[in-house]
């Protein structure tokens, strides 16, 4: 992973899913595993292990009444497009990132799965 946190679990930015928008690029570093253009939206569907839509942490301010407020959020669409949705009215889950040490370690398991080996 690119960047830095101390977090065990984290929901993606836009920008670290790779998206290239004008203030996409005020919340994190692109990680590596996005890092590629050409291949980006079909790992954010993978991601998932299904075609699914769900939120990225980038939100995006927005003006009601001549009060701004954080009014909207980035969405992964299902065909791994990113774009803007109200908070109130999409009802999506979250895809959780794990950050793990650049050393873990991994089995394959006989169904595909991986198991994380103990440290």
């Amino acid at each position: 992973m690119s960047g830095f946190t101390i977090n065990k679990f984290f929901i993606a930015s836009s920008t670290e899913l790779g998206e290239s928008t004008p203030y996409g690029g005020l919340d994190g570093a692109v990680l590596d595993w996005f890092a590629d253009p050409s291949t980006a939206g079909e790992r954010r569907i993978e991601a998932s292990n299904s075609p699914v839509s769900y939120w990225a942490r980038t939100g995006m301010w927005g003006t009601y009444e001549g009060v701004e407020y954080d009014s909207r959020a980035r969405i992964v669409d299902a065909d791994g497009g990113i774009f803007s949705g109200p908070w109130v009215t999409d009802n999506y889950g979250v895809m959780p990132m794990f950050n793990l040490a650049g050393d873990a370690l991994f089995l394959q398991m006989p169904d595909g799965s991986f198991r994380l080996l103990p440290f």
